[in-house]
């Protein structure tokens, strides 16, 4: 739990500030990497980061059930406030708000494909296309596509990475061991492949 109104701030601040610099950067311009198509709602996050702003005075609790908005969005701001005010190196908390980013990004493009590939295999009976993923869906299914992530959809691009995919793998490994130890999920990572 965060204590500090003005810390939580503070943090949120740096948080917003990355995440649009990233957006411009990959989303923006003729050289972008990433197309708006793709996303439902690319302001979503930043709707959410300033929500979260306007209630810094609340204590900031890891969110435990679907009524508290364990959804993946939710818990993603939650990790990054967590992480960043144990941080605070400039370098680390730009490269855990860009792994944020494209991690987002990531599910928001292939997590539907992948509830459908479980429905279409009978483990899963509530697939249903409707809206954007991060904000309908929990973290039960995340550390199955971190793999891909690192493996695939990093290496679409090398700015993605700018030769740090092994610090990349590791705040992968750290998130999904974040998400079981706070039972938001029960899936263990055993090894990403970078």
């Amino acid at each position: 739990m965060i204590e500090s109104t003005h810390n939580v701030r503070a943090t949120l601040k740096i948080i917003l500030n990355i995440y649009m610099d990233l957006s411009k950067k990959y989303f923006e311009g003729a050289d972008a990497i990433l197309h708006k198509e793709y996303s439902f709602d690319e302001d979503n996050f930043i709707k959410i980061i300033k929500f979260y702003y306007d209630r810094a005075a609340e204590k900031t609790k890891i969110p435990k059930s679907e009524e508290s908005g364990d959804f993946i969005d939710n818990v993603l701001i939650i990790y990054l406030i967590l992480i960043i005010e144990v941080t605070r190196e400039k370098y680390y908390s730009e490269l855990i708000v860009k792994f944020v980013f494209l991690f987002r990004e990531y599910l928001n493009i292939f997590g539907w494909d992948f509830k459908k590939s479980l429905f279409e295999y009978g483990l899963n009976d509530n697939y249903k296309l409707n809206g954007e993923y991060c904000q309908k869906n929990n973290c039960e299914d995340v550390p199955e596509l971190v793999n891909d992530f690192i493996s695939v959809f990093l290496q679409l691009d090398p700015s993605f990475t700018n030769s740090n995919l092994r610090e990349m793998t590791d705040i992968c490994q750290n998130f999904c061991n974040w998400l079981v130890i706070n039972e938001l999920t029960c899936f263990k990572l055993s090894k990403i492949e970078a």
